[in-house]
């Protein structure tokens, strides 16, 4: 069985280029929707999903 590659806050927070602060802040105020899971105390992010929201909010111009 596979598993998800789960990542910390800080390795989320690299990803998309933020804070590991800003990144706290979408995810408690849902200014922007972040999924993540909580496995006890610890938030962790799933590599993919993030990626998936990347993509699904990526903007495209007119040039």
């Amino acid at each position: 069985m596979s598993f998800p590659e789960l990542l910390t806050t800080r390795q989320a927070a690299e990803l998309l280029g933020v804070s590991a602060a800003t990144l706290a802040t979408w995810r408690s105020t849902k200014a922007v929707n972040i999924p993540f899971t909580k496995i006890g105390n610890s938030i962790r992010y799933i590599r993919e999903d993030l990626i998936s929201m990347i993509r699904e909010n990526r903007v495209h111009t007119d040039d």
